[in-house]
């Protein structure tokens, strides 16, 4: 064996140790991604549903409601007017012509 082989050899095997060190950090790291990946879907999910059942609460159906039982009275064209909650339904058809409310709850 030559000098250059020699030093060559522990530099190789150094090298190839490294490398698999970085395959393997990058591995976890991979599935570490994935699992955020879908813990993201599961929240995204579970804010769709939680925005439903917040808007039974303070939606524009529940405000309309508590607004008439505590003696308010709609405005003349309110009648007209469909409030749609956040969610897969079809769409009413809407007057041609009258007053529009909308109104944003945050």
């Amino acid at each position: 064996m030559s000098a250059l082989s020699r030093r060559a050899v522990p530099v190789y095997l150094g090298l190839l140790l490294a490398l698999a060190a970085v395959g393997l950090v990058n591995q976890t790291l991979y599935r570490h991604q994935l699992r955020l990946i879908d813990q993201r879907r599961t929240l995204l999910d579970q804010v769709a549903n939680l925005r439903l059942e917040a808007a039974k609460v303070d939606g524009p159906l529940a405000i309309t409601q508590w607004a008439t039982s505590h003696g308010m009275v709609p405005a003349p064209e309110a009648q007209k007017v469909s409030a749609v909650a956040a969610g897969p339904a079809a769409l009413p058809q809407l007057p041609d012509s009258g007053l529009e409310i909308v109104t944003i709850w945050h």
